[in-house]
């Protein structure tokens, strides 16, 4: 009878290794991904952003991680959508709709994007 418990005890505990093993190892890890933004904007309390993920060529519809950061992503969000620019978003690719924990606007060939507001004063004395 000993035996027996034991040799169940032993497949039970191998069965739920093998389970655990190949059910973690299936889901893809938070990786950064070359994106475009398609859609930014807030919709029912949330900011949501469809990007199109240039590695897999499918379209996500993402939501911001914390809720501190919304109003900064959605700011590169709309920058990059403003400026056709590619940013590199940090989540999971094999979710329905997944989390986004960073995002960057990519940069291209080390180029810096630098605005210079240039004034003329003329000042006139009589």
């Amino acid at each position: 009878m000993r035996k027996k418990t034991v040799l169940i005890l032993m497949t039970l505990c191998f069965s739920l290794s093998l389970v655990f093993t190949f059910s973690t190892s299936a889901h893809a890890k938070n990786e950064y991904h070359k994106c475009k933004v398609i859609f930014a904007g807030p919709s029912g309390g949330k900011v949501m952003i469809k990007l199109y993920d240039e590695s897999t060529h499918k379209e996500k519809w993402c939501v911001i991680y914390r809720e501190d950061d919304e109003k900064e992503m959605l700011a590169v969000a709309l920058t990059a959508a403003a400026n056709n620019q590619t940013v590199n978003a940090y989540f999971n690719a094999s979710l329905d709709r997944p989390l986004i924990y960073s995002m960057f606007i990519y940069n291209r060939g080390g180029q810096k994007i630098i605005f210079v507001m240039v004034m003329k004063i003329h000042v006139y004395f009589d």
